[in-house]
């Protein structure tokens, strides 16, 4: 017989408030682990590097961010991203929820990148395009910062007659950099 049981991360010896990820071997273990796995993504990508001769190679790098507003990072931790920020306060609601924040998650990761110089993509998750546009080009940036491309997912089909068409022209064209007035 399979038991199954599902906890939240705080409920665990390792992942609880003062758990054993922020001791020394907790530590040690995590390093260890996001090293590891940065080593399998530099085997992989030197051999499709060698496979690809003169080919721009794009890394999709999936956001984990179920518990990013925690104090351990759970999911980012268990998913190889070793970067636990103590001092995030936790939800005073109660609701679980709440500690997800891919925006922020988001910020992060397009904020590092910028820093170390690194050219990036982006990719729709939503339909709602307005909102994606300030990651994708933020507006009064002065380093004019934005994605070198952006891949846009159709919704699925039974929801294919939500798209606004409007919107996702002005989408393009501010990707554009054209300076587009919307009407009230």
């Amino acid at each position: 017989m399979l038991v199954i049981i599902i906890c939240r991360p705080q409920e665990t010896g390792f992942f609880c408030g003062q758990g054993d990820y922020d001791s020394y071997y907790g530590r040690f273990f995590l390093h260890w682990y996001a090293q590891f796995l940065i080593n399998h993504a530099i085997i992989i990508l030197s051999l499709a590097t060698l496979a690809f001769e003169e080919i721009q190679i794009v890394v999709k790098i999936p956001s984990v961010y179920w518990w990013y507003k925690s104090t351990s990072h759970a999911a980012e931790l268990t998913a190889g991203y070793y970067n636990p920020a103590a001092g995030l306060r936790l939800s005073s609601d109660g609701n679980q929820e709440a500690l997800a924040d891919p925006k922020g998650l988001t910020w992060q990761v397009l904020n590092t990148a910028w820093d170390k110089g690194l050219t990036l993509a982006g990719q729709n998750s939503l339909l709602y395009y307005d909102k994606e546009l300030e990651t994708a080009k933020p507006i009064n940036d002065p380093d004019h910062h934005h994605f070198a491309f952006f891949t846009f997912q159709p919704p699925l089909p039974l929801v294919e007659r939500t798209i606004c068409f409007s919107e996702l022209d002005h989408f393009i064209l501010c990707m554009h950099g054209e300076n587009v007035v919307t009407e009230m």
